[in-house]
This record gives structure tokens, sequence and C-alpha cells, in this order.
């Protein structure tokens, strides 16, 4: 039997945080200058290559539209079938499962996404976290519910993550956040970052890479 999603374009699940009431979210139209707050700063977009840097209010503003596009397209589909047709049909690089941003309060302090990798049905996550929330395990918690709707609601069912060397507290994240999720067996690489101009890095730099399954709960498509 068809089970249908939740269509509303404003949707939210709440994390087991303490500290206050942390949650995630989908974008929502006023998020463009937070999201500018937190992508500012140097501690953050240093680590995040496809960030530009300086990073400006238009360019939040700009992933913003495009991300909210997507989003009304994706969350308006009704069954897991038409979502992840669309999903992995879908060529923009704004593109990824609408259930992304991670508040405080109801503020964006950050984000965790899925976003499309390549031709094949396999979605690269990736994350940022304002500083002041850094150390809480925010983000495998983040990632722990994001994954499972994912594979509910969206059918997804490969995930791929690199961290840098250069930053190894990143990769114990992405450890905790296999060792919650993965299915079956976890294959690990390597792979060369080639940085733009600007970061704190530049140039290329190697990465340790994770692709790993995930599995839907009972009731959803398999």
């Amino acid at each position: 039997m068809t089970k249908f999603m939740n269509t509303a374009l404003s949707q939210s699940i709440s994390l087991d945080i303490s500290g206050g009431e942390y949650s995630l979210t989908t974008l929502e139209e006023g998020d463009a200058k937070p999201l500018y707050d937190v992508l500012a700063i140097d501690s953050v977009s240093d680590r995040l290559i496809r960030i530009p840097k300086p990073y400006t209010l238009e360019d939040a503003k700009f992933w913003l539209l495009n991300s909210l596009i997507s989003r009304n397209e994706l969350l308006g589909l009704s069954t897991v079938a038409e979502r992840n047709a669309a999903f992995f049909g879908q060529m923009s690089v704004t593109s990824s499962v609408p259930l992304k941003v991670i508040r405080h309060n109801g503020r964006l302090i950050g984000c965790i996404s899925l976003a499309l990798r390549s031709s094949e049905p396999i979605v690269e996550m990736g994350y940022y976290l304002h500083p002041a929330h850094q150390g809480k395990r925010i983000m495998r918690e983040a990632a722990r519910k994001l994954l499972r709707y994912a594979a509910n609601e969206f059918g997804i069912r490969k995930v791929f993550c690199s961290a840098d060397d250069g930053n190894p507290a990143s990769a114990r994240v992405i450890m905790g956040i296999v060792e919650d999720t993965a299915v079956g067996q976890v294959q690990t690489g390597r792979k060369v970052l080639d940085w733009p101009v600007g970061k704190k890095v530049e140039g290329k730099s190697w990465s340790s890479t994770w692709l790993w399954n995930i599995e839907p709960e009972e009731g959803y498509e398999s």
C-alpha cells in the first residue's frame, strides 16, 4: 500500500539536545540574513570547499531562492516514488533534501544537506554549524534524524561523505554518523580536494571518504 507523505512546505523534527530547543527544519523565506551570518564566519567558510569567500548576503539570497523553489517542488509530491524520481531528476546545484536547517530556539545556526552527488542515486552529505554551538553532538543527532527522514520519505539508500585531513573533528563526527546509520558494509577511501583561492587551505589536500547504505523504517517503501 502506498504511504502518503506530509506535503506541508514548512516541516520540523525536534533534536534531542540540551540547552534550548534544537530542531531540524526546512528553509524559510526569512533565512537569508541568518544564513549569511553563519557562513560569513571565517572558521566556518574556510572548511567548506564550495562556499565562496568572501560570502555575501547576495550569495545567501540567491542560494535561498533556488532552495525554496526546490523545496516547494519536492514537498508538493505525496509519495516516496514521486519524490525519489523528482529529486534524482533535478540538475540544480542547490538541489538537496528539503529538511536541512538546524535551528536553536527558532534561529538558523547551521545546515546539514543531502545533495545530488552524480548521475548515480547517491547523495553527498555536507554540514556546518555556528561555532557557539559546536561540541554538543548536534550534528550527529541531526544527521541521524535527517538520514532516517531521507530513507523514509525520499527513498534514498546510499550516502557519501568526506573529511579533509586538516579537520579531524569532522572525521570523528562522520564516523559517529556512520556508526549510527549504516546498514551493511561501509566503503572507505581517499580523495584529493582542490581548494579555491581565499580559503585557509589553498591548493590540494587529502581527505578521507565514506560510502554507506541506509534503510527506511518499517511501513515505508523498501
